[in-house]
């Protein structure tokens, strides 16, 4: 739905995420950047709590100076309702599920380490697990062997990953891929 909230990621440019959390938040929109330390965690990565139309609007003025993440979708045929050699696949932007951007939060509130875009990592099928106990209790992750430790890694749908310190095995189950 077009005029509903979600959480969206913008990756800007140029640096220029401080003067686009301003001109955004000036419109009364809800943005999140994490900060640590007094500096910017993921430098070129902000999320912002919009109407799709607000985002493509914001990406309409400001063209050169940043995008935003998409998610590929197929337009079906109305007249069939179904996918076929008319149907075209079209690139809408990609939504951040509430409940994975309250992890984020948390998450970088707590001290995290970034550890890069999705695509930059090699995380497997199978090595799904939930922890059991502690402050990030239920939440779901992967876990990775990072430098002779293992750690939790949390997603943010298929943007980023970060690194939870201390979580520990005896803190974790694993989960199989259905949950």
């Amino acid at each position: 739905m077009k005029g509903q909230k979600n959480w969206y990621a913008l990756k800007v440019f140029y640096n220029k995420v401080h003067y686009f959390k301003e001109i955004i938040e000036n419109d009364g929109v809800e943005t999140y950047i994490a900060i640590q330390e007094g500096k910017l965690l993921v430098p070129s990565l902000m999320f912002i709590k919009s109407s799709e139309d607000y985002l493509k609007s914001l990406r309409d003025n400001h063209v050169k100076e940043f995008t935003y993440y998409k998610r590929a979708r197929y337009k079906i045929n109305q007249t069939v309702n179904q996918l076929n050699s008319q149907s075209t696949l079209v690139f809408v932007p990609a939504v951040i599920p509430d409940d994975q951007m309250e992890i984020f939060k948390r998450a970088t509130a707590e001290g995290v380490r970034y550890l890069g875009e999705i695509e930059t990592l090699n995380l497997k099928p199978g090595d799904r697990v939930r922890v059991t106990e502690g402050p990030f209790k239920g939440q779901v992750g992967f876990l990775k062997r990072i430098k002779k430790d293992r750690k939790f890694i949390i997603t943010i749908g298929n943007i980023a990953a970060f690194t939870i310190e201390g979580i520990t095995y005896k803190m974790v189950e694993k989960i199989n891929d259905k949950e």
